[in-house]
C-alpha cells in the first residue's frame, strides 16, 4: 500500500523538523525541503523509525525552477506544509531595507514558489490538504516585528483567498498561527516571551488540528486568546494595551548577551545582519587576525568567514557573566585541508550601559589551531615543540 506523501518546506529546523518526525512516525512519506544539506543530514540521523520514508532535497525556496524540478520527481502529495521562513527582530527606527526584502523573498514569495510548484499534482488528484504557517504577529503589528509580521499577515490573507478556489477541487486549506515557539528564530529575541512553547508540543498540536475542520488554529491558548482580543479591539485601545503590556515586557531584564550568544550558535549568511540588534555601533573586535572598530567592520569579518571557510559553525561550551563582563568558552568547527578542523577559544565580552555588546576580544592559539596544519609552517612549529616543550 502506497504511503501518503507530505511536502514540508523548511523541514530541517524548528517546527518543520519536529513535524517531519511526527508524520514519519505515523507512516507518512516526507519530502523534506531545506537550503541546508548539513541540517537535513542531521535530521535524518535523528529519525529512528521509518528512516527510509524521509526524502531530503536541498533547495532554497527562492529557486522556483529547482522546486518545479523536485515536484516532477516526487509522488503526488496528500499534504503541502508551507513552513519555510526566517525571522529577524528589527528596530524600525534604523535602516532595515535589506532585512525587509529578504523576509518578503523567503517568507512570502518563497511560500508562493512552493505552492505553485507542488499544487498541480494535487489538483489532478482532486484530493489533498495545504497548511500555511502564519503567526499571531500576522494579526496585528507588534514591537520588533516590522520585517516578520507583514509577511505573516500576507500569508494569512493568501490562505483566506485560495480556500475559495481550492474547496471545490477537493483540497482543504488551513492556516496555523502560533505564538512563541522554542526555535532557533525565537532564541534571538532579547525579551520575555509569554507562553513560550516547546517545539515538539507545537508540532503535536499541528498534527492534531490538521484533522479538524478549523480553517485557522493557533496556540498557546491563553496567549493567542489575548492577542485575538487585541486584534479585534479599536486600534486606539489595542495600541494602548500593547504599549502598556508588551513594551513593558521588552524592558524586563533587558540584556542582549543571551541573544548574541544564540546568534553565534545559529550563525549563517542570512542572519549576520541581526548582529545590529545586539551590538554597539562602535563595537571593538579583536582576535589573532583582526583588530577593528564599528558594527559594519564587525559584520564584514563573518561575511568574509563564510565566503572563505567551508561549513563554519560555533558551539558555545560555557559562559560566565558579571554585571558588565561576559566570558565565553567556544569551539569553532569547519572543513579545511580535506578534513574537519576545530579551534577552541575564549571570548571576553564587555557590555555597555544599555546591555549591548561594546567589545568582543577573542583569545585562541592560532598556531595549535590552524598554522600547524599548513605544510611548511607546521613542520617548523612541530620541530620547535620537540625542542622546547617540556615533557610532563
Amino acid at each position: 500500500m502506497a504511503l501518503d506523501t507530505a511536502i514540508i518546506s523548511g523541514a530541517s529546523d524548528g517546527i518543520g523538523a519536529a513535524f517531519t518526525k511526527i508524520l514519519i512516525k505515523h507512516g507518512w512519506e516526507v519530502i523534506g525541503i531545506s537550503r541546508s544539506e548539513k541540517k537535513l543530514n542531521q535530521l535524518k540521523k535523528t529519525i529512528k523509525i521509518n528512516k527510509k520514508n524521509f526524502k531530503p532535497y536541498v533547495c532554497n525556496v527562492k529557486d522556483i525552477k529547482k522546486l518545479m524540478s523536485i515536484a516532477k520527481k516526487v509522488n503526488t502529495p496528500k499534504l503541502i506544509f508551507l513552513n519555510a521562513g526566517i525571522y529577524s527582530p528589527v528596530d524600525s527606527s534604523q535602516n532595515n531595507i535589506d532585512t525587509y526584502k529578504n523576509h518578503i523573498d523567503v517568507n512570502y514569495i518563497g511560500v508562493l514558489n512552493c505552492y505553485e510548484a507542488f499544487l498541480p499534482k494535487m489538483l489532478l488528484n482532486k484530493n489533498g490538504q495545504i497548511i500555511i504557517m502564519s503567526s499571531i504577529s500576522g494579526w496585528l503589528g507588534l514591537p520588533k516585528a516590522a520585517a516578520y509580521g507583514p509577511t505573516k499577515a500576507a500569508l494569512r490573507s493568501f490562505g483566506q483567498s485560495i480556500r475559495y478556489d481550492l474547496h471545490s477541487k477537493g483540497i482543504k486549506v488551513q492556516v496555523c498561527s502560533p505564538g512563541f515557539v522554542e526555535t532557533s528564530a525565537t532564541s534571538l529575541n532579547d525579551f520575555y516571551m509569554p507562553g513560550l512553547m516547546n517545539v515538539n508540543k507545537a508540532a503535536e498540536l499541528i498534527y492534531k488540528n490538521m484533522k479538524s475542520n478549523k480553517f485557522e488554529f493557533s496556540f498557546p491558548f491563553l496567549f493567542s486568546s489575548f492577542m485575538k482580543l487585541f486584534s479585534i479591539l479599536p486600534d486606539k485601545l489595542s495600541s494602548y494595551l500593547i504599549k502598556k503590556i508588551l513594551v513593558e515586557i521588552l524592558k524586563m531584564n533587558k540584556t542582549y548577551i543571551k541573544s548574541y550568544i544564540n546568534l553565534f550558535s545559529h550563525l549563517n549568511l542570512d542572519n549576520i545582519e541581526q548582529f545590529d540588534n545586539f551590538i554597539d555601533k562602535n563595537i571593538i573586535f579583536s582576535d589573532p587576525f583582526n583588530d577593528i572598530k564599528g558594527s559594519e567592520n564587525f559584520k564584514k569579518i563573518f561575511y568574509h568567514m563564510f565566503k572563505n571557510v567551508k561549513d563554519p559553525s560555533f558551539i558555545i561550551l560555557n559562559y560566565s557573566k558579571s554585571e558588565k563582563k561576559v566570558f565565553l568558552k567556544w569551539k569553532m568547527t569547519f572543513y579545511a585541508f580535506k578534513s574537519k578542523q576545530f579551534i577552541e577559544g575564549v571570548s571576553e565580552i564587555t557590555l555597555n550601559s544599555d546591555g549591548k555588546i561594546s567589545s568582543h576580544i577573542d583569545y585562541w592559539d592560532s598556531m595549535n589551531g590552524l598554522f600547524i596544519k599548513l605544510p611548511f609552517i607546521g613542520i617548523l612549529y612541530r620541530l620547535s615543540l620537540k625542542i622546547f616543550k617540556v615533557k610532563a
